[in-house]
């Protein structure tokens, strides 16, 4: 009993005598709070106190009086003066001691950047330190290197040997991380040299409990000695906190040496001190009993020993319990305070269990909650799409209506005035012929205006059915027999027949009935090639018209055959070529037939064929109903009219027949162009000064230059397809000479980017410049012709002095590299070293094109070979002198950047493609084009 009443004893008085060191320590502190002088009374004071506050680790205490320094430079503007940036260094330094979070590392890094815009080097290595700490304890000790290198690099340039203490102790912990153990100990030492020489007492402390944990392993004297002088440091310096762990530690060496009294007086010390540690010493107050235990335990006093062991572990444990209660029980069962029962255990898996079932099922509801919203989203958004392709199709349907309106006003005054000038007198066969092209032109294009026009009342409800009496073999007889001149002109077989008697009269839409027709036949001898047929059948049967438009061309593939009535389509199959086209002639006779209360109805067999069938409804106006009815050939109960046949003739063309030479020795341009007016109008153009021959399309073409036709009796006459031939033809093999070929883009049979492809692949045409005359003028449509090889191309509608530029120029072009085709013939072809040559000589050229210095010169240097060299290599290759060259790229280059409105400046255009002079580009470009350059953006 007398043991424990001294134990007893000691345990009251000590802790009377930490009460009252602790009440008056708290008392000092809050005298200091209260009676803070105001930051412009005593500023370097108060910061002194701060920093005192924060070496002792009262951090809270500390920022509460940085703050208040930080407000009120804020408010006098000296935030970032020098006193301000010391303020912030020590503010972001008792931010890291009272462990909040993220906010001191932003606050300090800002702190950096401003320390170093304002050249405050101290506190630009401080901060650059204090972040070396963050950065550590946060476990990246890469980055926590490299500023602490950014702090020793300032330190060394700017002789700042003062702060040098606090950074040794710093780099000294940051190698003691890195487990080496030497570099700790030299820094460490390096703290407490230097820090004796310039006063810096915390510093050294440092250096002493570095060094005391570097040595507490391998030699326990040194340990001892530089914790104990470490110890005395911090009392100096009132850092209570880390003396009390000092003095804990050496009652730890104390006990290995077997000396409980001389550890039982370090621990006596330690808990003395303990309450001038601040509130958060709950570590230090377990580690501190744990110790007396150890010495109780030493000194045989087993009862005080379970004593302090027990609180040591209350008091750890309480701290944990508030902080995470799964590890109270880990502690609970470290320290053996208190058992768990295995039904306790079971419970716990139980309640797991039950808990991940739930887990699982919210989850998996969640996970249908949202692909319920993501498909209702798609819904939505499908409904939005199909209402917006709605509104956009009722958008282009009216702005079609609305251009087809207006195109109606320029339209009337060209047809009134080509009408006007027919009349006139005086007028040579060249003009009446072009005036007739013209006409027609512009019938067809009312047509298309008017096309359009209908589909806009259609699809608002407006468009009306005008029904009046008809004689059905007249109408249609009449329609029919103007697709004869067609038909005679293309070589297909052509037959139309009428089963409805000469005297049938019925109400109809004479105006429907008519487009449908013409609509029907357009498209047959569009797809039907020469030696091919169309035929057209009128047939009346129960008040029924039918009317049946069958080709033998090429048929529709099936993929497209499900939208061949839709508006606007065209086909995209592969390797199908070009045919234009609007797209609404098949859906407005289907829309026509609808209306009048028909329906259209199609079949077609690919590669065979395509028949289209308008049956409708009609009313038989005539007396003689009994006559009406039609019937087949063989059928005699119904009168019909006279069957119309025409049969095709072997003829490339009745206008302009090919003969064997050329009399007048003038260059000789092929013309592919599939409209018969359109081929006429350039014909007569051309005719001047060119011999002109003509083809309907590209394969034609390719028939006309590879020699499958010969000559009969002046006629040309294809050999594939006259088996009547003479034996010996007044000329037996037709070599065809053609200088240059000017061909449309979109034809049927083969396009005009697929007659580019062959021609180009064919040695023996490759040289041939083609000029592709087209109305698809986007850029999309002249690159792809570009990368094939076309030598120019001109939109329709074009201008016929530029047409005529353009082709002298390209003859010019011509006649040169006739005369390099003509050596490469004697010579070996281009290997591939030449062509890998040309191609980075073009890349140079197109890099280089907007330098005003690039000239042959240049060029020959650039590429390390003579002008003569250069002039001889380019010859050979292309035919043209490097100036000429240059000067074709920078025009080519320019027409480009024109067509496309690039921009809106001829003297930015001319500076792009090498000119210094806005005029003599303008007089270039008129010479090789044909047109000036602000023409272009007229347009």
């Amino acid at each position: 009993m007398s043991k424990s009443k001294a134990i007893f004893s000691i345990i009251i008085r000590g802790f009377l005598v930490c009460l009252f060191i602790y009440l008056g320590s708290v008392s000092l502190l809050y005298a200091q709070n209260e009676n803070l002088p105001a930051p412009s009374e005593r500023l370097e004071d108060s910061l002194q106190i701060a920093n005192k506050l924060m070496i002792a680790k009262q951090s809270k205490s500390a920022i509460a009086i940085t703050s208040r320094l930080l407000e009120k430079l804020n408010e006098e503007g000296q935030y970032n003066s020098p006193f301000g940036l010391k303020v912030r260094l020590v503010h972001g330094s008792a931010m890291i001691h009272a462990d909040m979070n993220r906010a001191p590392f932003d606050f300090l890094w800002e702190l950096k950047d401003d320390s170093k815009a304002n050249n405050n080097w101290v506190v630009y290595a401080e901060t650059c330190r204090v972040i070396a700490s963050i950065l550590e304890y946060s476990g990246r000790s890469e980055q926590a290197l490299e500023n602490l290198r950014e702090a020793q690099t300032t330190i060394q340039q700017h002789q700042l040997d003062s702060i040098y203490p606090h950074f040794a102790v710093r780099i000294s912990s940051w190698h003691r991380g890195q487990s080496n153990r030497d570099s700790s100990i030299f820094y460490a030492e390096e703290a407490i040299r230097t820090g004796k020489q310039f006063g810096k007492i915390f510093e050294q402390a440092e250096g002493h409990l570095l060094l005391g944990i570097n040595y507490s392993r391998t030699d326990t004297a040194k340990a001892i000695a530089h914790y104990k002088a470490g110890a005395e440091l911090y009392r100096k310096v009132e850092e209570y906190s880390t003396f009390c762990f000092m003095h804990i530690s050496l009652s730890k060496f104390a006990l290995r040496k077997k000396n409980p009294n001389e550890a039982k007086a370090h621990i006596d010390t330690a808990f003395a001190y303990l309450p001038l540690t601040g509130d958060n010493n709950i570590g230090q107050l377990h580690w501190a009993y744990t110790a007396k235990a150890d010495v109780f335990q030493q000194m045989g006093f087993s009862d005080s020993a379970f004593y302090y062991l027990k609180k040591g572990h209350a008091l750890h444990l309480d701290h944990v319990r508030a902080e995470n209660l799964e590890k109270v029980i880990e502690i609970d069962n470290k320290y053996n305070v208190e058992k768990k029962t295995k039904e306790l255990g079971v419970e716990k898996a139980r309640r797991n269990l039950l808990l991940t079932i739930a887990a699982i099922i919210v989850l998996f509801s969640v996970i249908l909650a949202f692909y319920y919203l993501k498909l209702k989203e798609a819904n939505k958004l499908t409904i939005i799409q199909s209402e917006q392709l709605k509104n956009l199709d009722v958008a282009k349907s009216r702005f079609f209506a609305n251009v087809s309106h207006e195109l109606r006003t320029p339209l009337t005054l060209m047809t009134g005035t080509i009408n006007s000038l027919q009349k006139e007198d005086g007028l040579n066969g060249k003009q009446e012929r072009m005036l007739q092209i013209a006409q027609r032109g512009g019938k067809q294009l009312e047509v298309l205006v008017n096309e359009i026009l209908d589909l806009g009342k259609m699809d608002a409800g407006k468009l009306e059915v005008i029904r009046e009496p008809v004689k059905l073999a007249l109408f249609f007889d009449n329609y029919f027999s103007q697709f004869e001149s067609l038909a005679e002109r293309k070589g297909v077989q052509y037959n139309f027949e009428t089963w409805v008697a000469a005297d049938v009269e019925a109400k109809i839409d004479k105006e429907k009935c008519r487009q449908i027709v013409y609509n029907l036949l357009s498209n047959a001898f569009k797809f039907t090639q020469q030696g091919q047929s169309v035929r057209a059948i009128i047939n009346v049967e129960n008040d029924v018209l039918e009317l049946e438009v069958t080709d033998t061309g090429d048929g529709i593939h099936p993929d497209d055959q499900p939208q061949i009535f839709d508006r606007y389509f065209q086909t995209r199959q592969k390797g199908t070529s070009a045919m234009g086209g609007t797209g609404i002639g098949l859906a407005i006779c289907q829309e026509y037939a609808k209306l009048m209360g028909g329906q259209m109805k199609m079949k077609s067999i690919f590669g065979k064929g395509t028949s289209f069938r308008l049956i409708l409804p009609i009313e038989i106006s005539s007396i003689n109903k009994g006559t009406t009815a039609s019937a087949p050939p063989n059928v005699q109960s119904a009168p019909k009219s006279e069957k119309s046949t025409v049969k095709p003739e072997p003829l490339v063309s009745k206008k302009t027949p090919v003969i064997s030479e050329n009399p007048t020795n003038k260059p000789s341009i092929l013309i592919v162009e599939d409209n018969p007016e359109l081929q006429d109008y350039i014909s007569m153009v051309l005719q001047d000064r060119y011999h002109v021959m003509t083809a309907d399309n590209g394969q034609e073409a390719l028939d006309l230059i590879n020699g499958k036709w010969t000559i009969d009796n002046g006629q040309l006459i294809h050999k594939a397809m006259s088996s009547t031939l003479p034996e010996n033809p007044s000329v037996d093999n037709f070599q065809l000479s053609i200088d240059l070929i000017l061909s449309d883009l979109m034809m049927p049979v083969m396009d005009g980017y697929q007659l580019l492809e062959k021609l180009k692949q064919n040695e023996a045409t490759s040289h041939i410049p083609v000029i592709m005359l087209t109305a698809r003028a986007d850029s999309t449509d002249r690159l792809k012709a570009l990368r094939i090889g076309v030598d120019d191309y001109m939109s329709k509608p074009f201008d016929e002095e530029e047409l005529r530029v353009r082709i002298e120029n390209l003859l010019k072009n011509q006649a040169v590299r006739k005369d390099v085709v003509k050596e490469q013939a004697e010579s070996p072809q281009f290997s591939k070293q030449d062509n890998e040559w040309l191609e980075k000589f073009e890349a140079y050229v197109q890099e280089n094109l907007d330098s005003d210095i690039l000239d042959v010169t240049k060029m020959a240097s650039d590429f390390a070979m003579s002008k003569s060299t250069l002039l001889r290599q380019l010859k050979r290759l292309t035919g043209l002198s490097p100036k000429n060259y240059l000067l074709e790229m920078r025009l080519n280059k320019a027409r480009l950047l024109l067509e496309n409105k690039t921009y809106n400046s001829i003297a930015k255009i001319a500076s792009e493609v090498g000119y210094k002079d806005a005029r003599s580009f303008s007089k270039g470009f008129k010479k090789r084009f044909g047109r000036l350059p602000s023409e272009y953006l007229a347009d």
